[in-house]
């Protein structure tokens, strides 16, 4: 699993497109996974989590994979999903908006959109950001 993980990392830091075919190729040199196998794990695993169609038709960049801890990459490989959160055991404001955006870029990633209907629930918690803030220019001479 690490051998994958560190190609995949490789991939991300070279920025470029690769073929998907190229990709595949890599992981049975290189990580020593069957060919079935590496496509099944593409398929089924890497593809919109850490490899995500490029600009060229049959290209794929590789996103996510340097930030990923080998923990992580091995949960994300593993055939039994973990329970999902979505923030709800977030202690403090902080890391509940960093569940949120993590939830939200993830919806980008993907191509996910919300309905219009969903927008006021999202109007409101920036209408209450803004009622928080300070405006500090009242205190200026």
């Amino acid at each position: 699993m690490q051998k994958l993980l560190a190609l995949l990392q490789r991939f991300e830091r070279e920025r470029k497109p690769i073929e998907g075919g190229e990709l595949i190729a890599a992981m049975v040199a290189e990580a020593g996974y069957k060919d079935s196998t590496a496509r099944t794990y593409r398929s089924k695993i890497l593809d919109s989590k850490v490899v995500f169609p490029g600009d060229d038709e049959g290209t794929v960049v590789v996103r996510h994979a340097i930030a990923m801890s080998g923990e992580a990459f091995a949960v994300m490989m593993s055939q039994t999903k973990p329970e999902l959160s979505l923030g709800l055991d977030c202690e403090t404001e902080v890391e509940w908006r960093d569940a949120m955006e993590l939830l939200a870029r993830h919806g980008i990633d993907r191509g996910y959109k919300l309905e219009a209907s969903e927008r006021e629930v999202f109007d409101q918690l920036i209408e209450k950001s803004r009622e928080h803030v300070i405006d500090y220019t009242a205190f200026e001479n």
